[in-house]
């Protein structure tokens, strides 16, 4: 292109389905996986909302309690 843009490129269902599938495999960060197919974080993120994390449950998604238990300290003597 004369203006120095990148040529606009078009993804299939499969091969974004694939890129988002790398998310979280080996510790890979949306970042990483963005950075390596030189495509945007938002883009990426739009294909993971579009095309479903494979790497994430529908368990997993939904926010995850810790039980935790309250007591009285000790009393200090007083």
């Amino acid at each position: 292109m004369l203006d120095g843009s990148k040529p606009r490129r078009s993804w299939t269902r499969v091969e974004k389905a694939a890129i988002t599938a790398q998310v979280g495999v080996d510790g890979a960060t949306l970042f990483d996986v963005a950075q390596s197919h030189d495509v945007s974080r938002c883009l990426l993120k739009r294909w993971m909302a579009k095309y479903g994390d494979s790497n994430t449950s529908e368990n997993t998604k939904a926010p995850l309690f810790v039980p935790v238990v309250v007591t009285d300290p000790e009393p200090s003597g007083l």
